[in-house]
């Protein structure tokens, strides 16, 4: 699988949003991401599907990178920021949460897509 980083370094290629291929992989991510307390109500397929979080208006890096006129984290002069050490501290505290509420193989996409965000960062 090609990696698809994305500024804030996650990997897109390994979530399970972005690469659920049936209506019934994205209900199980839907249920999975309202049990671990990303959403306050479980999204419905459509609501969740995603093509990949470079398109999200609303994230928060995203309008940092574009503030500071660098398309990555890791071009900015102040990478890394305290945004970026916040994230990736959260990133540290979801661990064993998302451990709790996931199948080993979930949980290894997770690993994947989340949580070596800092080593992507470093490699964009």
């Amino acid at each position: 699988m090609e990696d698809m980083i994305m500024p804030c370094g996650d990997n897109c290629a390994y979530c399970p949003l972005h690469s659920a291929r049936t209506d019934a992989e994205l209900q199980r991510a839907a249920e999975l991401w309202y049990k671990m307390g990303t959403f306050d109500t479980v999204l419905s397929v459509e609501e969740i599907k995603c093509d990949g979080c470079a398109d999200r208006t609303a994230c928060e890096i995203k309008k940092c990178i574009e503030r500071h006129g660098v398309g990555k984290c890791n071009r900015c002069a102040e990478f890394p920021c305290s945004e970026i050490e916040d994230m990736l501290q959260k990133v540290e505290d979801n661990k064993t949460k998302y451990k709790e509420f996931c199948t080993d193989s979930e949980y290894a996409l997770f690993c994947k897509a989340f949580f070596e965000k800092e080593a992507n960062l470093k490699k964009l």
